[in-house]
C-alpha cells in the first residue's frame, strides 16, 4: 500500500474510534460525523482503482443499491434519507473491498496491528476517567467512541473479548509480554461495558467465552497445552465471581430487586429474572418495549401485506413515532428488525449475505485458527444482528478493526504474512478446504 493511503487509513481508524472525545472536548453535538468522514472520503478517493477489482459480495452489494433505491422510490423516501441510512453500510463494504485488493508489507501490517490495540486500550482508559475520576457511569460515553452510547459499550467488549479468547486458545508462543497485552486488551473491553452501565455483558461474554472454548476444543483435541489454558480460563472465571457479583448489583435493572442480603446464587438468578422480564416487556399502553416482543411484532405486521413484506415503511421509519405506533412497539429494534421495517425483507436478507459474505469468504490459508475465528466472529454477528443491535451495519466501531482483521486472513494478497505469522505463533495445522 501506498504510503499516502496508508497514511489516510491510519487517520480514518483514529478519528472512528475517537469521535466521542473530540465531541466531548469541542461541545459538539453527539454523533457528528464530518470529522471522520472527511478522512474516509480522502481515503476512499486515493483507493478508487482498489474498487475495480473483483472482491466478494461485489455483485450483491451492487444489486443491494439498486434495490434499495428502487425501496426508496416505492416509499416516496427522500435519497438524503437513503444515503443517511446506507452510507455506513457502504463504508464498511468500500473499506473491505479496498483493503482485500491492496497488497500491505509486513511493517504495515505489524503498525496496523499495534495501533489497533493501542485503539481497544484508550477506550478503557477513557472509560476507567469516567469511572474512577468523575465517578460517572454514563450510557451515552463509550470510551472515547461515542457520546451516543447504546448497544456499543456491549458489542464492543464482546466482539473483542471472543477474538482475543480465540487467540490465547492457539498461540503456541505465549511470552509475559503477550499475556500482558491479553489482559490489558480484555480489561480495557470490560471497562468500556461496565462504565457504560451495559447490562448484557455480564450474560453475553461469559456465553461467547464458553462457546469460543467449546468451538477450539474441536480443533485442538488432544493438545495438552490448549487444556492447561481450559484450566487457566477456569481459574480466572472464579476468581473473577466477586467482581461478576459486584457489577449486577451495581447495574440499574440488576439491583432494583435486591436487599443485599442475597447469596452469590440468588444475586445471579434475580439478574437473570429481570432480563427474561425485560426481554419480554411491554409499556402501560400495550407497545413492547423488550427485544424479544418486538421482533414478533415486527415480524408479524411485515406479513400483513405484500408491500409491508417488500418495501417495510420507507428508509429510517424505524425512528418515528407513527410507524412505531402503526406497529406496536416503544423500544427493542435490533439489526434485522430495522431493515425489515425500513426496507422490507429482501433489503433485510441482502444485508445479511453481504457481512456474511465479508466474514467467510476466503481465498487464502485455511488454518484452523483462522477456521475458529471466522465461525466465532460470524456467531457473534448472528447474535448481535438477530438478538440485540444494529451495530454490524450502522457504525464503524465495530467493523472497523474487525474487517483488518478479516482481510488479514482471508485475503490472497497478503497471505505470505498470514503464513509466517500464524505458523511462528501459534498451532497451526492447515484445514482441508
Amino acid at each position: 500500500m501506498s504510503k499516502q493511503r496508508y497514511i489516510w487509513l491510519l487517520i480514518s481508524l483514529f478519528m472512528v474510534y475517537t469521535q466521542g472525545l473530540w465531541e466531548r472536548l469541542f461541545s459538539l453535538p453527539p454523533g457528528t460525523t464530518i470529522m471522520l468522514e472527511l478522512p474516509l472520503w480522502t481515503y476512499f478517493f486515493l483507493s478508487f482503482k482498489k474498487f475495480l477489482k473483483p472482491t466478494p459480495a461485489r455483485l450483491w452489494i451492487i444489486i443491494y443499491i439498486l434495490f434499495a433505491f428502487f425501496v426508496s422510490v416505492a416509499n416516496n423516501t427522500s435519497i438524503i434519507e437513503l444515503a443517511k441510512y446506507i452510507r455506513f453500510f457502504l463504508y464498511f463494504y468500500l473499506l473491505y473491498a479496498s483493503l482485500w485488493n491492496s497488497r500491505l508489507s509486513n511493517k504495515q501490517w505489524l503498525t496496523l496491528l499495534k495501533f489497533g490495540i493501542f485503539l481497544i486500550i484508550i477506550q478503557g482508559l477513557g472509560s476507567a476517567f469516567n469511572i474512577f475520576v468523575l465517578g460517572q457511569r454514563i450510557e451515552g460515553h463509550v470510551g472515547l467512541m461515542s457520546t451516543l452510547g447504546g448497544t456499543i459499550a456491549s458489542t464492543f467488549p464482546l466482539v473483542i473479548v471472543s477474538i482475543i479468547t480465540v487467540l490465547f486458545l492457539f498461540a503456541r508462543k505465549q511470552g509475559r509480554k503477550f499475556n500482558w497485552i491479553l489482559l490489558l486488551i480484555i480489561i480495557s473491553t470490560v471497562l468500556v461495558g461496565y462504565g457504560s452501565g451495559k447490562r448484557a455483558i455480564f450474560f453475553t461474554i461469559p456465553l461467547f467465552i464458553s462457546i469460543t472454548t467449546l468451538i477450539s476444543f474441536f480443533y485442538q483435541k488432544g493438545n495438552a497445552v490448549f487444556y492447561r489454558k481450559i484450566i487457566g480460563i477456569v481459574l480466572i472465571a472464579i476468581l473473577s465471581v466477586p467482581l461478576y457479583i459486584f457489577g449486577i448489583t451495581t447495574s440499574k435493572g440488576f439491583n432494583y430487586d435486591l436487599s443485599g442480603n442475597e447469596n452469590k446464587l440468588e444475586v445471579l438468578i434475580t439478574a437473570l429474572t429481570y432480563a427474561q422480564e425485560y426481554e419480554k416487556s411491554t409499556s402501560q399502553y400495550g407497545t413492547t418495549t423488550g427485544r424479544s416482543g418486538t421482533t414478533l411484532q415486527v415480524i408479524n405486521d411485515s406479513f400483513s401485506s405484500f408491500d409491508k413484506f417488500l418495501f417495510g415503511y420507507g428508509f429510517r421509519s424505524y425512528k418515528d413515532e407513527s410507524t412505531a405506533y402503526a406497529i406496536g412497539f416503544t423500544y427493542g429494534i435490533v439489526g434485522f428488525t430495522r431493515d425489515i421495517i425500513s426496507g422490507g425483507w429482501l433489503v433485510m436478507l441482502l444485508t445479511f449475505l453481504i457481512i456474511s459474505k465479508i466474514i467467510l469468504a476466503n481465498k487464502s490459508y485455511n488454518y484452523k485458527l483462522t477456521s475458529v475465528l471466522r465461525l466465532i466472529i460470524f456467531a457473534v454477528f448472528v447474535f448481535t444482528h438477530f438478538g440485540y443491535s444494529s451495530d454490524f451495519a450502522v457504525s464503524l466501531k465495530i467493523n472497523f478493526l474487525l474487517l483488518i482483521l478479516l482481510v488479514f486472513i482471508n485475503s490472497p494478497a497478503n497471505s505470505n504474512y498470514l503464513k509466517f505469522a500464524v505458523e511462528h505463533y501459534f498451532y497451526s495445522g492447515l484445514k482441508k478446504k
